[in-house]
């Protein structure tokens, strides 16, 4: 009587746990890799929201200064020495719309803006996440008005 020691089946459960965890180490670089594209997209988003952010806040500067910021922006502003000249803060919810009593911002918008004494008037802008305080966007605006 020819009988085998051993059914092969010992090999067989080592390749079957081997290729599992090939499976598994796959899996969980593609989850890494999702994860991070999904970051990497909402960044993205937020960058280009921040841009359109901006260039409101640049155009109505330009067009009706401080004034105008606090007006339609609800800025809180921190008037300078001469007239267009100070610091706005402007703040966004989540969904880029001024909030509206106490809801807790999540942009932050900045306006800082000088004048040489001759007319022109130069404002330094950044948007910002209030979270981490990461900037999304800054933009530099000057606007020449005749003494």
């Amino acid at each position: 009587m020819n009988r085998k020691s051993s059914s092969g089946t010992g090999i067989f459960l080592m390749e079957m746990m081997v290729v599992v965890f090939f499976f598994i180490i796959c899996a969980s670089i593609c989850i890494l890799a999702f994860v991070k594209a999904d970051r990497l997209s909402r960044l993205a988003s937020e960058r280009s929201q921040a841009v359109c952010a901006a260039e409101s806040m640049a155009e109505v500067w330009k067009l009706e200064g401080v004034e105008g910021l606090e007006q339609r922006f609800r800025a809180s502003v921190e008037p300078g020495d001469e007239w267009n000249t100070g610091t706005c803060e402007v703040n966004w919810n989540r969904d880029w719309n001024v909030p509206d009593g106490e809801e807790t911002p999540v942009f932050q918008g900045i306006l800082t803006s000088s004048s040489d004494g001759a007319g022109l008037y130069t404002a330094a802008l950044s948007i910002r996440r209030t979270a981490d305080s990461r900037e999304l966007f800054a933009l530099e605006v000057c606007r020449y008005q005749r003494p």
